[in-house]
């Protein structure tokens, strides 16, 4: 019993890791101006939907919140409505 305890645990810590390792990547490419908008706006919505949206909904609004406010700023009118769609399952979600 104890044996499998520890694998679990191995296990869950280390799916939490390479999560941390995602949302850090992503981040990373989010900040890197050299990147292109395109690339830079689809980090930014992985970052919000994948890493915070059912963990974090809160952060995951304010990030999409960024996210739309750079996408209306170049003109890209695909990411402006993801972002929105970020921002209204965040209503969802806080809901339940």
């Amino acid at each position: 019993m104890k044996i499998k305890l520890f694998i679990l645990s191995i296990l869950i810590s280390s799916a939490c890791f390479s999560q941390k390792a995602y949302l850090d990547s992503l981040w990373k490419i989010w900040s890197d101006n050299s990147e292109s908008d395109t690339n830079r706006l689809k980090a930014m919505y992985d970052f919000a939907w994948d890493g915070y949206l059912f963990t974090q909904p809160d952060s995951s609004y304010y990030f999409s919140k960024k996210m739309y406010d750079f996408a209306s700023e170049i003109g890209n009118t695909e990411f402006q409505a993801k972002a929105l769609n970020i921002q209204f399952n965040y209503f969802l979600v806080r809901e339940t």
